[in-house]
């Protein structure tokens, strides 16, 4: 039987102080696509309350895989409602949302019951500077 969580929420565990500067997550896998990080000081335990920073609410449930560039988090999310897929950009410090864009699909699609319209995990492709990074789906 599958439990669902409600409601929705992404919550970013982060331990106070080396962590809250740790590198880059451009994909799914990490940056070594092993899915591995390197970092050494991060918390092992967390909570509603412990190690979380900051939770936002999300309109619904979803799968994909959040990434991190610089000071910026980006994750899909769906809208049924409005029959749109989406791409969130988050402040990494805050959790503010910074922007949000989608594309609308008119008709219904196959789908496993348990999986949302919006589970593809962004990817980013690093440009000569971090400000100019590309974030594709």
């Amino acid at each position: 039987m599958v439990r669902r969580l409600a409601p929705p929420a992404l919550l970013l565990a982060l331990g106070l102080g080396p962590f809250a500067a740790a590198g880059d997550w451009p994909n799914w896998r990490g940056p070594g696509n092993h899915g591995v990080s390197q970092e050494k000081t991060l918390p092992v335990r967390w909570s509603a309350t412990e190690n979380v920073r900051w939770r936002v609410p999300l309109a619904e449930p979803g799968n994909s895989t959040p990434i991190v560039w610089g000071d910026r988090i980006f994750l899909t999310q769906p809208v049924a409602k409005e029959n749109r897929r989406t791409l969130m950009c988050l402040d990494r410090d805050t959790g503010k949302l910074l922007w949000q864009s989608g594309v609308t699909y008119a008709e219904k699609e196959l789908s496993h019951r348990t999986n949302p319209y919006a589970s593809s995990s962004p990817v980013t492709a690093a440009q000569p500077t971090r400000e100019k990074g590309t974030v594709v789906l």
